[in-house]
């Protein structure tokens, strides 16, 4: 540090990214990065010369050392290396944020798929953002420094990436604060536009919603065998989209048109605010007739992958059957399951073709160095 420190221009910045010693991943069974072995680097079990990491203290304490006391804390989710969510550290003091619901979108990875994690993550980032812990026990950090002759610069309280489809559809979304109120900018990753289809990718600026969101509840309820309210969530959600989906009905509500708007209002777009559902992230609209059976269907679909369904609710089809019960929706059958399958099979064609949605894909990899421009050209805002 005290080499870089020389080098550095008046106002030059330093970007640092690196694992974090006392990342979650790393109490439930992933190797540490570098030596591959499960609970070293927890345990400081590291060689006098060999590589090591540390904790966010012991990082500070390394910075401040060095003679800078000019910083800003950011942490990258899963990890550094190919982050879909990146915290900055007043995020975490944010009250109108909810931190752990961005998270709650990413799952750490294991580089070398020898270890298995001891339990569920996804559970834990709630506990740890309750607790003000949740920076402490990333699973890596992204430290920006600059010389203590500058201020400090208004980055963005979260960033949000999507990099797995076609490059015409992948996004950033950024939230910042705005006045009193936190503002959602969501925009594309590629300015030029897919061939025509009957899919519509829109982008805007929108107001961020604080509430819970719904597809946590229904999953925490899954995870902690709760089946009674697991099933009341989806109820709630469903009689939502018949209060406000429907374009036109049929004899069969199953079979109603919905808007297509309402192609993408999942539980993961719902947010509850005081008692009330608010569905945002509008991103999508189908220029196509698509009905009830097709949006519901493809949520059921969705929840059938995720941990523990099997052990959990059993059987694919009386999990369908229930639901189709619970919400008046008796006159559901093989066809429309069949009629769904080919629909979501041609609009995945469209939204992922092409698309090198590996863990080295192309956007992916695009994004990094986006953000370390982001870092390196982002100004103070005057009057800040």
């Amino acid at each position: 540090m005290n080499f870089y420190k020389k080098l550095l221009k008046p106002n030059g910045k330093i970007i640092i990214a690196i694992e974090n010693q006392l990342g979650l991943k790393y109490f439930l069974g992933h190797e540490e990065d570098h030596l591959g072995k499960p609970f070293l680097g927890v345990q400081n079990k590291y060689s006098h010369k060999g590589v090591r990491t540390f904790g966010k203290e012991e990082k500070i304490k390394i910075i401040n050392d060095s003679g800078f006391n000019n910083y800003s804390f950011f942490y990258p989710f899963p990890d550094y290396k190919l982050p879909k969510v990146i915290l900055n550290n007043d995020a975490l003091s944010c009250d109108e944020l909810n931190c752990s619901d961005l998270i709650y979108m990413t799952e750490s990875r294991s580089y070398s798929d020898k270890y298995k994690p001891l339990y569920d993550e996804k559970l834990s980032w709630p506990v740890l953002e309750r607790n003000q812990i949740l920076g402490d026990m990333a699973n890596s950090f992204l430290v920006v420094i600059q010389n203590s002759d500058t201020e400090n610069c208004n980055y963005d309280l979260a960033s949000l990436y999507t990099t797995n489809r076609s490059k015409y559809f992948n996004t950033e979304t950024n939230f910042s604060r705005r006045h009193e109120e936190i503002i959602v900018k969501k925009q594309k990753l590629y300015d030029k536009k897919a061939a025509n289809s009957y899919i519509v990718h829109k982008v805007s600026d929108t107001k961020y919603e604080t509430g819970q969101n719904l597809e946590v509840l229904i999953y925490k309820d899954l995870q902690n065998g709760n089946l009674e309210s697991f099933y009341d969530h989806i109820k709630v959600w469903i009689s939502f989209l018949k209060e406000h989906a429907l374009k036109k009905k049929s004899d069969k509500i199953i079979n109603s048109i919905v808007y297509g708007e309402y192609f993408d209002c999942l539980p993961s777009n719902l947010i509850i605010k005081d008692k009330n559902l608010i569905y945002i992230d509008k991103e999508w609209l189908i220029d196509k007739e698509i009905t009830l059976s097709y949006v519901i269907l493809r949520y059921l679909f969705e929840i059938k992958s995720f941990r523990s369904f099997k052990r959990k609710v059993g059987s694919f089809k009386k999990f369908v059957d229930k639901v189709v019960l619970d919400s008046g929706l008796i006159e559901m059958n093989n066809a429309h399951i069949i009629k769904y399958k080919t629909l979501e099979l041609e609009i995945k064609e469209i939204i992922y073709k092409d698309s090198r949605s590996g863990p080295w894909g192309g956007s992916a990899l695009n994004v990094i160095a986006k953000k370390i421009k982001y870092f390196l050209t982002t100004k103070v805002t005057p009057g800040s």
